[in-house]
């Protein structure tokens, strides 16, 4: 049995993989410096942690939404 599989085009309209890793990474920052954090959470490292995962979930972002899907062959 063989399986047509094609790459599903990226379409710059709709970067909704882009979205949802900025999300997610956004999240998953802020709770690692949460979670790293022994002392009670100021608002100090609470700014500095928002900022950080701030940075963090642009980068992820931008480089999600720059590749491409990979082509794949049909079978």
């Amino acid at each position: 049995m063989t399986v047509d599989i094609k790459s599903v085009e990226a379409d710059p309209k709709r970067p909704w993989k882009a979205y949802a890793s900025t999300a997610l990474s956004f999240v998953a920052l802020f709770v690692a410096a949460w979670i790293a954090d022994t002392d009670p959470f100021t608002a100090k490292e609470i700014g500095a942690a928002l900022i950080g995962a701030a940075v963090g979930c642009g980068l992820v972002g931008g480089v999600t939404f720059a590749v491409k899907n990979p082509m794949v062959k049909k079978t």
